[in-house]
């Protein structure tokens, strides 16, 4: 790795590190406000299910976005990114998965203070969001151990990883599209079956289209 690749890859780690650093500042800001007890779980109709103390409800988020560095970063090492792409995607994936806990610390404890917030609203169109920054990246994944569209198929053959990954990114990104767009406009339990609804179909037809390249790669 040269000295410009480490210099981003330590930037974009602190990156992650600031996220989760500023999830805990919002955090001891907002105890004075927080009442006893904060919801921190939520049903498929977007009501709260399950309560925790304000301490608890503060460090969760937190705690689940330093969990995912930690995790992340140790399979980073175990399977040596080597190939550019892939080091700057795992990255950039990484920082998108805490910047999204990030995104439900302050949707949590805006609840606890009595914010108008459906929760579901911010998890469904949150979650399309997520997707479609996966989706820009996907494309340039190469084959790996770890991640991305990782069948028999196109592990086998890298001309299949790649068509396979030119087609998945811009899936990706219409699933994004649309489960963002279900988040906005449809009720918060309809929403949620229909992230089902895109995502399932979706994931099967790229398992399917791999088998179908591999199948007729030389003809």
């Amino acid at each position: 790795m040269n000295e410009n690749q480490t210099q981003t890859t330590r930037y974009k780690s602190r990156y992650a590190l600031i996220v989760i650093a500023l999830m805990l500042i919002f955090g001891v800001i907002m105890l004075p406000m927080l009442p006893n007890q904060v919801p921190v779980h939520w049903g498929i109709d977007g009501q709260p299910d399950r309560y925790a103390d304000k301490l608890t409800a503060i460090l969760l988020m937190p705690a689940i976005g330093v969990m995912l560095y930690v995790v992340l970063g140790m399979v980073g090492t175990r399977y040596d990114f080597s190939r550019a792409d892939n080091r700057e995607a795992f990255h950039f994936l990484t920082n998108v998965i805490i910047s999204f806990c990030a995104v439900m610390q302050v949707a949590t404890l805006g609840e606890g203070l009595g914010w108008q917030i459906d929760i579901t609203r911010v998890v469904t169109v949150g979650l399309g969001v997520v997707l479609i920054l996966t989706g820009n990246i996907m494309g340039r994944v190469q084959p790996n151990a770890f991640f991305g569209y990782r069948t028999f198929w196109t592990l086998t053959d890298p001309k299949v990883w790649r068509r396979t990954h030119r087609v998945g990114a811009r899936v990706m990104v219409a699933e994004g599209v649309l489960v963002a767009l279900m988040g906005l406009v449809l009720p918060s339990n309809i929403a949620v079956i229909g992230i089902l609804v895109v995502l399932l179909p979706a994931s099967a037809f790229m398992v399917g289209y791999s088998w179908w390249l591999w199948r007729t790669r030389n003809t």
